[in-house]
């Protein structure tokens, strides 16, 4: 049996099937690296010549890399979207004019977590910026572990007092006698960065006096 119906025919088909497939993990593949990158040409190549539908995760990668110029293409030439992971790595990562972007043309990539990213990353504008225009978002981006989350923002922020100060004008309900006694032990016991640690005890000395150890007297 190996006329135009038969076994032959039918594993030519089906390699062809494969090596098709091949073809498209590596166009998608490409795609990312190319979103990555910011390699517009490559993009506009890649769309001219190997068109095969892909996923969220190319406007994905591009936004968090703050790759402006090939979000926009992929956003005119493509359908599938972003995902909210597109606003939380440019807000992360602080790609003010991609999180603009985004908010203003891909309305499926807002979220609130993408304040919380920002104000951990210490890119307070743009978290000052995305709270004028969620608002809403205010108290569900801190509800449930206030202080866990609080301490996460202050230990992996690279401006951590910047984001204390930020905190007490924007969030003043967080800063909690309890978390200000936790942050205050963990920048007396062990912080690394002492010089940091002077700046910001002598910050809570300041202005939350009441939380400082009181030391018992026979």
């Amino acid at each position: 049996m190996d006329g135009p119906g038969g076994y032959e025919t039918v594993g030519l088909k089906r390699r062809r099937s494969n090596e098709s497939f091949r073809l498209w993990g590596s166009a998608k593949d490409t795609l990312l690296r190319a979103a990555a990158g910011g390699h517009v040409h490559v993009l506009e190549w890649l769309q001219a010549n190997h068109p095969e539908e892909c996923d969220t995760d190319v406007m994905d990668v591009a936004a968090g890399r703050g790759r402006l110029a090939a979000l926009k293409l992929l956003h005119a030439n493509r359908n599938e979207g972003c995902s909210t992971d597109a606003m939380i790595g440019a807000a992360e990562y602080g790609h003010f004019e991609t999180v603009r972007w985004l908010y203003e043309n891909r309305p499926e990539s807002h979220t609130c977590a993408a304040i919380v990213k920002a104000i951990r990353g210490g890119h307070l504008r743009i978290a000052y910026w995305l709270l004028k225009k969620f608002p809403d978002y205010r108290v569900r981006a801190f509800s449930g572990e206030p202080l866990r989350l609080m301490n996460d923002s202050i230990y992996s922020s690279r401006k951590p007092l910047e984001t204390l100060l930020y905190l007490r004008v924007v969030y003043p309900e967080s800063l909690t006698p309890r978390f200000i006694r936790t942050i205050r032990k963990d920048y007396e016991d062990s912080h690394p960065d002492r010089t940091t640690s002077k700046v910001i005890l002598s910050w809570l000395n300041d202005d939350f006096p009441s939380t400082k150890a009181t030391v018992a007297v026979a």
